[in-house]
């Protein structure tokens, strides 16, 4: 097998070098991106990325790290109306042959973990192409479109104590030009709020049950609500582009949020 380089410091990066070794290459260079790192505190993997995990030799720690949900519920913002609600739990396993898990994003390191490969600094596209016959782009390095939309919304994260009684739920709340995102790993209680720009959460707007996540919340990054942009070519000459490199994140798709996984 021929070397190659992977760029990007995500679980992306992290599925890719795991999906290579598991193909026979050996020779792999691990560098930073030019992008700013996700660091997000916690995410939500559906069983489609749970099965990959499974798939790459991650699903005893994923067992072990993550939480199962056994449900999933969507709620008003205000009243706290139940909308809908979609079993999770022994239903995902029995129909899709895996589970919907939470996990903190500090535990992708032991669900991937790049044995033997260090991260180094960030070299160009351009070197690395020079250097390597194949470089798999995990994280923006060049721009995916000319024109770039300006940001429309803010995250806001909170990360609460641990309530057993709520960490039974995954819930989306629906407000007015806003949403929020509840849900539980093993450590904590998280809460994801898009309210837009220049704006905070104001607990007028939502549920009691969220007041204390309102507290606790503080701005985590500022994107656009309508972006949908993909790459028009997912590969230029020994260049492949997966996950955030095709296209950018938007917490409005959830479902898209670990789609990287699956490219890689």
């Amino acid at each position: 097998m021929y070397p190659l380089a992977v760029v990007g410091d995500n679980a992306t990066a992290r599925a890719a070098i795991a999906a290579c070794r598991k193909a026979g290459f050996t020779d792999i260079k691990w560098v930073a991106g030019s992008a700013k790192a996700e660091h997000h505190g916690a995410c939500t993997l559906p069983a489609n990325v749970s099965r990959v995990l499974t798939a790459l030799d991650g699903g005893p720690a994923l067992e072990e790290l993550g939480h199962q949900p056994d449900r999933q519920q969507v709620r008003l913002a205000a009243s706290g109306f139940l909308i809908s609600e979609l079993p999770l739990g022994a239903f995902s396993r029995e129909r899709y042959g895996a589970p919907h898990v939470n996990i903190e994003v500090s535990d992708w390191p032991r669900l991937l973990p790049a044995a033997g490969i260090t991260l180094e600094p960030h070299q160009t596209l351009g070197e690395l192409e020079r250097a390597f016959p194949a470089t798999l782009v995990c994280t923006p390095e060049t721009a995916i479109s000319t024109s770039q939309p300006a940001p429309t919304h803010t995250l806001w994260h909170a990360r609460l104590p641990l309530d057993e009684a709520l960490s039974k739920a995954n819930i989306t709340w629906l407000g007015r030009y806003q949403c929020a995102w509840q849900f539980s790993t093993q450590a904590a209680q998280h809460v994801y709020f898009s309210v837009p720009l220049h704006k905070q959460p104001q607990a007028d707007d939502w549920h009691s049950l969220l007041h204390p996540a309102i507290a606790a919340a503080a701005p985590e990054t500022e994107f656009c609500a309508f972006t949908a942009t993909v790459r028009d070519h997912w590969h230029a000459g020994a260049v492949v582009y997966l996950g955030a490199a095709c296209s950018p994140g938007n917490p409005f798709l959830r479902e898209a949020q670990c789609l990287g996984l699956e490219d890689a």
